[in-house]
């Protein structure tokens, strides 16, 4: 889902904004906190542009265009998993949460490394999810205060959907339970997110079953599937017994249950690339603790290397 989004992003840009676009060199666009008058001029046109990008979305002909610009991509590139399911399914998601997005003046900007850091936004320490009295999701932070924080859509669902299937799982589980539940699950939730549902196990339920057999916290799993991001699932949320069992299932759905550490030592080479919001510093941990899946070898499940190592043992 997360790379048809970014299709819908870059589509919806060049379909609005052709001619306006400014080439930006990626390596050199980490946050900056910089005062200098060229750098608040490129704020003030970033932001600009993005809520230029937000006003013509909102208008349905321009809607119509990026739909009838994904149908001609998708037919051209039929070779992309789920790309006009995605089509009619996402669109309007994407384009919501990016109008939602660009309402928070400077974020968008900030992120592509044209405007200061706004320092004074924190993420939360930890997320609510759960279904107000008009049966629709909301997010809040569990400590602190009751308002509700701005999360994408998707990693609301996400948490929520995880969140209802770990309460209905014993601690002993097994893939068959797993497998049972996740097929009646959606009967459970209010009627608008069904066909939402549905989708999103269609689409990721094999990874699922493995997150779940990990016993990993809903944020990881959400944050592992590329549908939340880390400012949203603070570091601190994530320990590093779960980054291990984020890599472990991982390796697993790449490589299968028997892979040669010839086969793993390459894929951990390439994993912070395949999915780079998975594991917080994913580099920095992927080269201290890497090794701790080498070892296991086919001998033993990754997921086993983990528990059994001090990482897990010093977080139960």
């Amino acid at each position: 889902m997360m790379q048809f989004a970014f299709v819908t992003f870059f589509l919806f840009t060049s379909t609005l904004s052709s001619g306006w676009a400014r080439n930006v060199d990626l390596r050199s666009t980490a946050p900056r906190t910089s005062s200098h008058p060229m750098m608040n001029n490129m704020c003030t046109d970033c932001n600009k542009i993005i809520q230029l990008l937000a006003e013509m979305l909102s208008h349905q002909d321009n809607q119509h265009l990026i739909e009838n610009a994904l149908d001609k991509f998708c037919s051209e590139h039929p070779v992309i998993p789920l790309c006009m399911d995605g089509a009619k399914t996402y669109v309007h998601l994407v384009i919501r949460h990016f109008s939602a997005f660009a309402n928070q003046k400077g974020d968008i900007c900030s992120m592509l490394g044209l405007c200061g850091i706004r320092s004074e936004r924190k993420a939360p320490s930890e997320l609510m999810v759960g279904l107000n009295e008009h049966g629709l999701l909301y997010a809040k932070p569990s400590r602190g205060t009751s308002q509700e924080v701005h999360i994408n859509p998707i990693c609301t669902f996400c948490l929520f959907l995880i969140k209802t299937v770990e309460g209905l799982l014993p601690k002993e589980r097994t893939e068959e339970m797993i497998e049972n539940l996740l097929e009646k699950i959606c009967d459970y939730l209010p009627e608008h997110y069904k066909e939402m549902c549905s989708t999103f196990i269609e689409t990721y339920g094999k990874k699922l079953i493995e997150f779940l057999l990990s016993s990993l916290p809903p944020h990881a799993i959400c944050t592992a599937l590329g549908l939340c991001l880390v400012p949203e699932t603070p570091v601190s949320m994530q320990t590093d017994c779960d980054s291990c069992k984020v890599l472990a299932v991982l390796s697993q759905f790449h490589l299968g249950h028997n892979a040669t550490e010839i086969q793993t030592s390459d894929l951990l080479q390439k994993i912070c690339h395949l999915h780079p919001n998975a594991i917080p510093q994913c580099e920095g941990f992927v080269k201290l603790h890497g090794h701790r899946l080498l070892k296991s070898d086919g001998k033993q499940s990754s997921i086993s290397a983990c528990q059994e190592d001090y990482l897990c043992r010093t977080h139960k």
